[in-house]
């Protein structure tokens, strides 16, 4: 897991990790009750390879209604960048970041979480740092 700098009580981190993603990634995460909001930020710090691609979704899934809130940044990353993305209960969340790119998607939380990174490319390479949150009510 990793340090993250300190944020509200009501916030907490789910997972963090520091990685070189080369092929696609998909995982999945259990969320508590009363979790009103999820951000995934994700720090892309090295990208090499012929035409490398990478594609980050962060999804809500519940398989029982088949209720699924996916959020995705707007264009293929192919170079060093910093994204965030995230699903609030809130409607009209505004979130603002001092560098990088944001993505913001009203939806429901529900028990389930999944986060994937679709690398394409010939011998693509992306080395990031990557943390999901919560905030509860």
């Amino acid at each position: 897991m990793l340090a993250q700098a300190a944020k509200p009580q009501n916030y907490y981190v789910v997972v963090g990790s520091n990685r070189v993603l080369t092929t696609n990634v998909v995982e999945e995460y259990p969320i508590p009750e009363g979790v009103t909001e999820l951000q995934l930020s994700t720090a892309i710090t090295a990208v090499s390879g012929t035409t490398p691609q990478l594609t980050i979704t962060l999804e809500t899934i519940d398989p029982f209604y088949y209720i699924s809130v996916a959020q995705t940044q707007s264009d293929p990353i192919t170079a060093a960048t910093t994204w965030d993305l995230i699903i609030s209960s809130t409607p009209y969340y505004n979130h603002t970041l001092t560098a990088g790119n944001v993505r913001n998607r009203p939806g429901v939380i529900t028990r389930t979480v999944r986060v994937s990174f679709t690398v394409t490319g010939t011998t693509p390479s992306f080395t990031i740092t990557s943390v999901l949150t919560a905030k509860c009510s």
